[in-house]
């Protein structure tokens, strides 16, 4: 069974030399779906023929349905063509006019002159993808497509939440327990938080009540932050130990502060 394959929503990436250098260093064991512009690629049919996509699109029927097709790509003088399966499926008319609206802001913008194979192509989303048929249809491949946002998404959550990007120490031991950790809880809030949404009272899941996961995972958070440290009382925070104001205090500086905390006798 191959492994989850890469799912790139940038079509930056949509480059026949990287998608074969990504397919080489996984020695042809990983797979990419990565959004694919209508002029990225250099596409052959399997005949070795030349393919124009954008004549491909005016063909299509005008149905819901998607639509394959095998093709090659070219990566470069001398070297064998990338095998890539295209997925054809057409847009709801709104969301086809919202990319034609943006194309031609942004041809405005740019003080450029929109091609018209753009406006073409608009009403239709591309995904590439070196999966094979069996096994993988174009709904699956679609659907594992559309998971690239939450993926984006809960990188978002992991930073915001459990500001996992913020490293307090650069040496590696130091790093790899800090990042341990930090997934360890996330997991926890995965695993939590689903336990919550399936206990969503089934009245309540309509067009008026949407759970917010960012919001079910900070709650999540709280609630587990509380169980590993204890409830933390105003006694505990009044109290004249020195470790937790230590903890509340600015580092040692060089530079003397202009106000000292607490302000006592101003008057």
């Amino acid at each position: 069974m191959n492994p989850a394959p890469a799912l790139w929503r940038d079509p930056n990436y949509a480059r026949a030399p990287v998608l074969r250098r990504f397919r080489a260093q996984s020695g042809g064991a990983a797979d990419f779906i990565v959004r694919l512009g209508w002029n990225a690629l250099q596409l052959t049919n399997p005949a070795g023929n030349s393919f124009d996509l954008v004549d491909y699109l005016q063909c299509l029927p005008l149905d819901p349905n998607p639509h394959e097709v095998n093709l090659r790509a070219s990566v470069g003088r001398d070297e064998p063509a990338l095998a890539v399966r295209l997925i054809l499926q057409r847009k709801t008319p709104e969301a086809a006019e919202a990319t034609r609206v943006a194309l031609r802001r942004s041809a405005v913008r740019k003080g450029k002159t929109l091609d018209p194979r753009s406006l073409i192509a608009a009403d239709f989303m591309i995904p590439a993808t070196s999966l094979p048929k069996n096994g993988y249809s174009a709904k699956a491949v679609l659907a594992a497509y559309r998971l690239r946002w939450q993926i984006e998404l809960a990188f978002k959550r992991l930073k915001s939440l459990l500001h996992i990007d913020r490293l307090p120490t650069w040496t590696e031991r130091g790093s790899r327990s800090w990042l341990y950790a930090h997934l360890i809880l996330a997991l926890l809030c995965d695993d939590l938080s689903q336990d919550f949404l399936d206990s969503s009272p089934e009245d309540l899941l309509d067009a008026a009540y949407v759970p917010s996961l960012w919001a079910v995972q900070k709650t999540v958070l709280m609630v587990l932050i509380g169980i590993v440290i204890g409830p933390l009382a105003i006694a505990d925070i009044l109290a004249p130990g020195a470790n937790l104001h230590r903890h509340l205090a600015n580092a040692p500086r060089t530079r003397k502060p202009h106000i000292r905390y607490p302000v006592r006798d101003l008057f």
